[in-house]
């Protein structure tokens, strides 16, 4: 069986107790936005299957990789002081 085969079957048998099947979760000290967004559908299976393999919610996963990436890449300010594009 190959790694996305068996991935399906774990993300469908989890999907169908709940969707969680135990996975690690980022708490929210505040409010929370929808993000919907296109990649890759390679890009997308690669972190599905990682997310499975490290039992972390996707969601989880995308908040601590674009929370690394700003701690990373700061902001620029821009002409009125904020970070650009933040306006």
């Amino acid at each position: 069986m190959s790694e996305i085969t068996m991935a399906r079957s774990v993300w469908k048998s989890a999907s169908s107790i709940g969707g969680h099947m135990g996975k690690k979760r980022v708490v929210h000290d505040g409010g929370v936005v929808q993000l919907a967004t296109r990649i890759p559908v390679e890009l997308h299976k690669r972190v599905k299957l990682h997310c499975i393999e490290e039992e972390l919610m996707m969601q989880s996963f995308v908040e601590e990789a674009i929370a690394e990436y700003l701690k990373a890449h700061p902001a620029r300010e821009g002409r009125n002081g904020n970070a650009e594009g933040a306006d």
